[in-house]
C-alpha cells in the first residue's frame, strides 16, 4: 500500500476451499486489487468479479482483502501522518 491508501501488491499466504474442489483462482483474483484504494467499497460483483460456484469463498476473501486494507491503513497511515 502506498502513503495514500491504493494497494500495490497483495499476498496471500494461506488459503483452503472447504466447500468443494474448485476455487479462486489466485494470481488473477488478487491482481483485480492491485490500483484499488482501501476506500473503495471492494465488494463481489460491483468491483471485484466473482468466480462462478465459489461465491463463499470470493465474499470472505474479499471481505478478509478489505479489512485488512483498512486496519493497516488505520494503524500505519493514519498513525504515519499524526507523527509528522
Amino acid at each position: 500500500m502506498d502513503l495514500g491508501g491504493t494497494l500495490l501488491n497483495l499476498s496471500v499466504v494461506y488459503h483452503n476451499e472447504p466447500f468443494g474442489y474448485f476455487s479462486i483462482d489466485l494470481p488473477k483474483f488478487i491482481e483485480q486489487f492491485r490500483g484499488k484504494s482501501v476506500l473503495d467499497q471492494l465488494s463481489v460483483g460491483d468491483d471485484i468479479d466473482a468466480v462462478s460456484r465459489a461465491t463463499i469463498t470470493n465474499n470472505s476473501a474479499v471481505r478478509a482483502i478489505r479489512d485488512s486494507a483498512r486496519r493497516m491503513a488505520r494503524e500505519f497511515l493514519v498513525e504515519r501522518a499524526s507523527e509528522q
